[in-house]
């Protein structure tokens, strides 16, 4: 079932359907898919509409939208860093939801019933991150995605990534996140929170 109320495109459908845009449109001119034209004149059709025609013509239901929503868990204690990593991940294109937790303990529970695609852990004790790896291995382990780690202001042992990387794929350590944030440092954090969530 799709996930999402947004019309699709034809070239959404003709991906998932793995053929031509063309196709989608002859589809659409014989009356099998229901279409809408905008004032552009191009053609969109709702999800319940695609999800009709999927069911009438024997093509396998969807089972993620188009544009999924990603989901970042941001686990600090400062609250002005905090502030920098939400206004951040607000600010980038794809929509996200953004979660967090000022402690290790809220995080471990947010992990289970969140399931974020990436963690960012800002925080200068390495004791924090190792003793949330260990009480958050076992959620983890048990989907079937390992979300990103991306760890701020924190210097790690090899031991200690050898561990993380037991539970996180991939683990990319930055410096520490500044309070005050230049234009250069943000776009640089949105680019690698962008990377991990691709």
């Amino acid at each position: 079932m799709l996930s999402q109320n947004k019309p699709l495109t034809t070239g959404e459908i003709a991906k998932y359907c793995g053929v031509s845009r063309m196709g989608v449109w002859r589809w659409i001119k014989e009356g099998h898919l229901k279409a809408h034209r905008t004032p552009g004149g191009h053609y969109r059709i709702l999800p319940h509409d695609f999800e009709t025609f999927l069911s009438e013509t024997d093509f396998p239901s969807p089972k993620i939208s188009a544009q999924e929503t990603k989901r970042v868990l941001v686990v600090t204690q400062n609250t002005e860093v905090l502030g920098n990593i939400v206004r951040m991940l607000s600010s980038m294109p794809n929509p996200l939801e953004i979660d967090v937790a000022l402690n290790e303990d809220v995080a471990i529970a947010k992990m289970a019933v969140f399931q974020p695609a990436v963690v960012i852990f800002d925080g200068d004790n390495c004791a924090d991150i190792v003793k949330f790896v260990g009480k958050v291995k076992s959620t983890v382990q048990s989907r079937n995605v390992a979300p990103a780690l991306l760890l701020s202001n924190i210097t790690l042992h090899p031991t200690e990534i050898t561990r993380l990387a037991e539970v996180f794929s991939p683990i990319v350590v930055e410096p520490a996140l500044p309070t005050e944030l230049t234009d250069d440092k943000a776009a640089h954090f949105a680019a690698t929170v962008r990377r991990l969530l691709d």
